[in-house]
């Protein structure tokens, strides 16, 4: 509903008709008599049309009785609504939701009684009624700090010019026109890991040459005979030698090779079993042997002469690096958590913050019957319709948790969560909007009421004469065709359609 300002828009505007300053010489009676004229006139005015500001069509359970009292509660509010509203002028009943059947709506008579609608007999478990709320009241009384308001009584805020309901009886010193904000319990309960492709093992690559570690005495090519030359693969060990895996040794003849001594060192490693899964190289070129295995391990390899054994050349190339699995990583996941205390009609805003200081918001306004599951659920739905238009909500989770009234939200990305209720009018007042199409008419109404308490009545006469002009003027507008009068776009495209 399009809203004015009660003081600016209303009430001083009276003031200002009949000459006065209000912000300097206007007295508090004179403020109350206009308020009183205000009144008056919005309860000539309120319901006399179907207005489409302030007429709504919510659904209602019936009693066993087949009335529904003026103040039951909906089953759910319309958009917009913050707390229910009592009914006031009925227009129709409807045995299925209007809006699901908009070409054939199904209307059932109803009559009205003391209790409520009565809505017929032959109704289902729901009906939804069209209806007016009853007509608001305004008041030019100042809130006071010493007073005690009950339920449903109004008051007047001088700072934000608006007037106000209580929510509540025994509501004293709490200032409607204070706002409530407040930070909600908001904890990380996960960090983000990032998806792991994994990475594939290194293998540890070992070259042994047929020559020895010193160079100082090179081995002769064909080495003499009954010189052994002897290869051991071991386990690694920090604490002496480790076990032995396989072994190979090779006596010379006197008139092999080396190359031919590093074949047979080789073919008989490779026949080893437990070196299966190991890869062995030989170059006959360099004399080496390449040993290359899925895992750590050691190498001695020496010559015995017959009268002091030697070590070969032994040279590691790559050490072994174990593989790293694949993982798919975890969100981060942050929890939102209500107390009793959180939950009201306001609006609970929540940011979130991202690595690169973007600010993502979802808000969701609570109304006076959501229950904390409710809220839970209504600030769920709000993240998944913000995905429409900001893409950081794309693939966002949001888990509730009715046991612990928590809702976790998580994601594959780094963010900061800042969630807030903010309450305006505070959770002890609610307010009450003047409606904007009723402004005209009403000051109108009530200047006239003003000019005859002050004895001119034919002055007030001619103002209130006018009041039907002024809403007719603002119904008009509400009926006006969709297409400009005074321009040719009106009138149908004879030539497009062929007729």
């Amino acid at each position: 509903m399009r809203t004015a300002n009660f003081r600016d828009d209303v009430l001083w505007a009276i003031a200002y008709k009949n000459g006065l300053d209000p912000a300097v010489d206007f007295m508090s009676d004179e403020a109350d008599a206009y308020a009183s004229f205000i009144n008056g006139w919005v309860r000539r005015l309120y319901d006399t049309q179907d207005a489409p500001e302030w007429t709504y069509t919510l659904q209602y359970t019936v009693p066993s009785n087949h009335i529904v009292p003026y103040d039951a509660l909906p089953v759910a509010l319309a958009a917009g609504m913050r707390a229910p509203v009592n009914i006031g002028r009925v227009f129709k009943v409807y045995l299925a939701d209007p809006d699901a059947t908009p070409f054939t709506p199904i209307d059932t008579p109803f009559r009205l009684t003391a209790q409520g609608v009565h809505v017929g007999f032959e109704h289902g478990t729901y009906v939804w009624i069209k209806f007016i709320q009853q007509t608001p009241q305004f008041t030019a009384r100042a809130w006071d700090s010493q007073t005690t308001y009950k339920k449903g009584q109004p008051t007047y805020s001088p700072q934000t010019g608006e007037c106000y309901k209580s929510r509540s009886n025994a509501n004293t010193g709490n200032d409607p026109a204070f706002t409530l904000q407040r930070d909600l319990t908001v904890e990380t309960t996960q960090q983000l890991q990032p998806p792991n492709p994994g990475i594939a093992a290194t293998p540890q690559i070992v070259e042994i040459k047929l020559a020895l570690a010193s160079s100082d005495s090179p081995i002769p090519d064909p080495p003499p005979a009954s010189r052994v030359f002897t290869i051991e693969v071991r386990q690694p060990s920090t604490n002496g030698p480790g076990a032995v895996i396989a072994t190979t040794s090779h006596t010379a003849t006197g008139t092999e090779s080396l190359a031919t001594i590093l074949s047979a060192l080789h073919t008989s490693l490779a026949a080893d079993p437990d070196l299966a899964s190991w890869t062995l190289t030989e170059n006959a070129g360099t004399l080496t042997l390449t040993i290359s295995a899925p895992q750590a391990f050691s190498i001695k390899a020496t010559y015995n002469t017959g009268i002091v054994v030697e070590n070969l050349s032994i040279k590691q190339t790559s050490s072994y690096v174990p593989a790293i699995p694949a993982d798919e990583g975890l969100p981060q996941r942050t929890k939102l958590t209500l107390t009793q205390e959180d939950v009201m009609p306001c609006d609970f805003v929540l940011s979130f913050v991202t690595h690169d200081s973007i600010e993502h918001l979802a808000i969701y306004q609570a109304t006076s019957i959501d229950s904390s599951v409710q809220i839970l659920a209504g600030i769920a739905a709000a993240v998944q319709a913000a995905a429409a238009s900001d893409l950081f909500f794309l693939n966002f989770g949001a888990l509730i948790d009715e046991s612990t009234n928590s809702i976790t939200f998580s994601k594959f990305a780094t963010f900061s969560l800042t969630a807030i209720i903010n309450c305006e009018g505070s959770p002890w007042w609610e307010y009450v909007p003047f409606p904007f199409a009723l402004v005209d008419p009403v000051v109108t109404g009530a200047y006239g009421d003003s000019l005859k308490e002050q004895g001119q009545a034919d002055k007030a006469a001619q103002e209130v004469q006018a009041v039907p002009l002024e809403q007719s003027v603002r119904t008009s507008a509400n009926l006006a065709p969709a297409k400009d009068r005074a321009t040719d776009q009106e009138q149908p495209d004879y030539n497009r359609y062929g007729r």
